[in-house]
């Protein structure tokens, strides 16, 4: 029995994290005509086993998530409000395999992003 829970445990410890990390790069150069002024919100993304899964940092307000199949049709959205850093998850086991166009709208911001199921 003992054995059995070591080779469990050091199984958990030595598998592979299998998280893909989403390249999310802000959309456009300008703002209302003039250079952009560089922003302290961050944002990252990430995908595995089913669920993307976005860390929004230093940003307060609404959050809206689409994702877009290879033929430009929205398959998946959600919205939500940030209270200032927030995790947000989301759900997207049901999509089949294929590329996808992940954009995120914070406030007037658009990030956008490809990733491969």
């Amino acid at each position: 029995m003992k054995q059995i829970l070591i080779t469990i445990l050091l199984s958990l410890i030595l598998l592979p994290g299998y998280a893909t990390n989403i390249d999310v790069k802000k959309a456009g150069t300008t703002h209302q005509g003039g250079a952009r002024m560089p922003s302290a919100t961050k944002l990252t993304a990430d995908y595995e086993y089913g669920i993307l899964t976005l860390y929004v940092f230093q940003y307060v307000g609404s959050v809206q998530v689409i994702i877009y199949n290879n033929g430009n049709m929205p398959v998946a959205s959600l919205t939500t409000t940030s209270p200032g850093s927030d995790t947000i998850t989301m759900n997207i086991d049901y999509l089949s395999d294929g590329d996808y166009t992940l954009y995120i709208i914070l406030g007037s911001a658009i990030y956008i992003g490809n990733f491969e199921i």
